[in-house]
């Protein structure tokens, strides 16, 4: 439910946490990016909308959109951050109501390669 938004937050990463490799970290927010020796899940909260490929929502459903980066250990290791995007896409496959399309290399402020995936929940709204 879309009453707070860190626990969409909250529930996305305890979904996503079995599907990962035990080793991965997860960090609530990109803005905390570390320089570490394991590969590290970022979740970015980014926008709410009302609709979905400019198709209105039900009432009181709504669509919060997350990015997920995920950054490999160390700085310039693009073989690694390939195998993390292979693992991620492969976890979120599993998970019938989260929608991704395009994920994009990039590099984070500590150097290390990352792939970002935007990707959109279904949520209701509660008081």
């Amino acid at each position: 439910m879309f009453s707070d938004p860190a626990t969409i937050r909250n529930d996305l990463r305890d979904r996503l946490k079995p599907l990962l490799p035990a080793n991965w970290r997860i960090i609530n927010n990109l803005s905390e990016a570390i320089d570490t020796v394991v590969t590290v899940l970022y979740f970015e909260f980014t926008e709410v909308s009302s609709s979905v490929n400019g198709t209105a929502l039900d009432r009181f459903t709504v669509a919060p959109k997350f990015d997920l980066v995920v950054a490999s250990a160390g700085a310039g290791d693009e073989d690694g951050a390939d195998a993390d995007l292979v693992t991620l896409a492969h976890a979120l496959q599993q998970c019938d109501d989260i929608y991704w399309d395009t994920a994009k290399k990039e590099r984070l402020s500590t150097g290390a390669l990352a792939w970002r995936f935007p990707l959109t929940l279904l949520s209701t709204i509660e008081e």
